[in-house]
């Protein structure tokens, strides 16, 4: 056995085990893992942090571009799925990273607002459009033990769009989600739209993991597509849509995209 098929059983090993505690009721608790998330994402030095944070130059241009658009043909057809069918004034790109799905929607509305725990991030949204664009962007830095605090950051009931996408997987915990759901639900203008993508769990080796936020951030919160949707309907989302699923792409695996719409 290879020194790497060694290092990845031992990973799979540990992550199975987090899964087992976290199943049991033993899990870090959301200020824990809050923490470790706010200090992984103020760290830009990490090996892996530019290509985590999806910026251009750790994808390569052909990807970031796509990405992009890809994304910009699901909030299409999201809005299809729910009726929404009209032109946003306001977009909101919760998560914003490194600006790829933010140059995609520039053209569609008036005014930009990029979300993110990650001041480098937000530099970097700015950049490329700035370098790409005309758009009007206002840049919102949140904590992530304090998500709540953009409601005092964005006039709430004047969103028009949200869109978050390779987010959800990286928060702590499916009920922080709840949370993130609420304070979109806020965020929207009536007759809003969100548009979200999560991971969506299959089983138990596809739950959420609740230990170790640096080691797995990834599969950190997934959910039953189900369970997603109830979620959206508690949080006061009326036209809820299974808008995609995807097995698997270039980044990762067992995602779905959400239209959630505000009465």
């Amino acid at each position: 056995m290879t020194l790497f098929a060694i290092k990845r059983a031992a990973g799979l090993g540990l992550a199975s085990l987090q899964r087992l505690l976290t199943a049991a009721g033993l899990r870090q608790s959301d200020r824990a893992l809050a923490a470790d998330a706010q200090r992984y994402w103020d760290d830009p030095a990490d090996e892996n942090w530019a290509a985590n944070s999806h910026f251009r130059a750790a994808m390569g241009d052909d990807l970031w571009l796509r990405m992009g658009k890809e994304h910009l043909a699901v909030v299409d057809k999201a809005a299809g799925a729910v009726g929404f069918d009209r032109q946003p004034d306001t977009v909101l790109d919760w998560g914003c990273g490194g600006g790829a799905n933010a140059v995609a929607l520039a053209s569609r509305c008036e005014r930009l607002i990029g979300l993110d725990v990650s001041r480098a991030a937000l530099a970097e949204t700015e950049r490329q459009l700035r370098a790409n664009t005309a758009a009007s962007f206002q840049p919102v830095r949140v904590d992530v033990g304090k998500p709540e605090a953009v409601l005092d950051q964005a006039d709430r009931q004047s969103v028009d769009l949200i869109v978050s996408f390779y987010v959800f997987e990286l928060i702590p915990s499916p009920a922080y989600g709840e949370r993130l759901l609420r304070i979109m639900y806020q965020l929207l203008a009536p007759g809003g739209m969100a548009v979200i993508q999560i991971k969506y769990a299959t089983g138990f080796g596809t739950t959420a993991r609740g230990w170790g936020y640096r080691r797995g951030l990834a599969e950190m919160t997934t959910y039953r597509a189900e369970v997603f949707w109830q979620l959206a309907e508690e949080a006061g989302f009326a036209d809820i849509a299974l808008v995609n699923l995807v097995a698997r792409n270039e980044l990762d695996s067992r995602y779905a995209y959400f239209a959630l719409k505000r009465p």
